[in-house]
């Protein structure tokens, strides 16, 4: 199992639902997190490490520009889900949005 680097701008959150038991360690930056039911937020800075307590919708917000791992089968499932394309395929994507066409060479 590998952590999964996510980087967030100032103020831009991510929701995952159901990720229970996936370790959160902040690489840069301060993270809020909320779970659902329960009254308790946390705060996280750069060098801590926090484990998801329970199933259920949980949101994560950076509070200025942040970057975290990720860790735990759970979080995978998820951020496959809302991220399943292969990385070869959002490489053309960011190519043409960048306004390149890609051209394929026949590899040899």
């Amino acid at each position: 199992m590998f952590a999964t680097k996510v980087e967030l701008g100032n103020h831009q959150s991510i929701a995952f639902d159901d990720i229970e038991g996936t370790a959160l360690a902040v690489t840069r930056g301060t993270l809020w997190i909320t779970q659902e039911n329960d009254t308790h937020d946390v705060v996280l800075g750069p060098g801590d490490v926090w484990m998801v307590e329970r199933d259920g919708l949980t949101i994560i917000e950076a509070q200025n520009d942040a970057s975290f791992r990720a860790m735990g089968r759970a979080f995978e499932r998820e951020w496959k889900a809302a991220h399943g394309k292969p990385w070869w395929s959002r490489a053309i994507d960011s190519l043409w949005a960048l306004g390149s066409r890609p051209r394929f060479v026949p590899y040899y």
